[in-house]
């Protein structure tokens, strides 16, 4: 792919994700990340690990992917319920009340931005050293599920590095 057919790709993704965001109001946007991403997510998780609970293989070699998958999964959990209620309980209302202020605690958010990016990567190691043992429907409908959670924290992490704490920033 060549990179000016790269770059309208990235475009035309960029304005699906935030395009319809950027003339509506901070309060709006804080509430449609609460309403889209945080309150769904631990029910998006358990969708994802009972799915791949059913997929559990009997072989050692399945098992033991199986389990690095799992391990990944919670230490992703762990990591975004914490990190999503830092954003409710605290940078939220900042926003919403002095957003001008609010970079340094931004920044942490942004920091954390990156380490959940880390951990989505060791989930989606896992999930493909997982796949390689492992066939099936129930496998395949684990994969995507997976593929789709990942999707969805990608979007999620965009959304607010790239419209809401950037609008943040710029508040006057």
């Amino acid at each position: 792919m060549e990179l000016g057919s790269t770059l309208a790709e990235l475009t035309t993704i960029e304005d699906t994700v935030a395009g319809s965001w950027r003339a509506r109001a901070m309060p709006d946007l804080l509430d449609h990340v609460m309403r889209t991403y945080h309150r769904p997510f631990a029910g998006e998780l358990d969708t994802v690990a009972a799915t791949l609970d059913r997929a559990r293989p009997g072989d050692e070699a399945g098992r033991t992917a199986w389990a690095e998958l799992r391990h990944q999964l919670d230490e992703l959990r762990t990591d975004l319920v914490d990190h999503m209620l830092k954003e409710e309980r605290v940078l939220f209302p900042w926003l919403r009340a002095r957003a001008e202020t609010a970079a340094a605690p931004i920044r942490a958010m942004q920091l954390e931005h990156g380490d959940t990016i880390q951990l989505l990567l060791g989930v989606h190691a896992a999930a493909v050293r997982w796949q390689a043992t492992t066939t099936g429907d129930v496998a395949r409908d684990a994969m995507a599920k997976l593929d789709a959670l990942e999707a969805w924290l990608c979007e999620h992490i965009h959304l607010e590095n790239n419209e809401l704490f950037r609008r943040a920033l710029e508040t006057p």
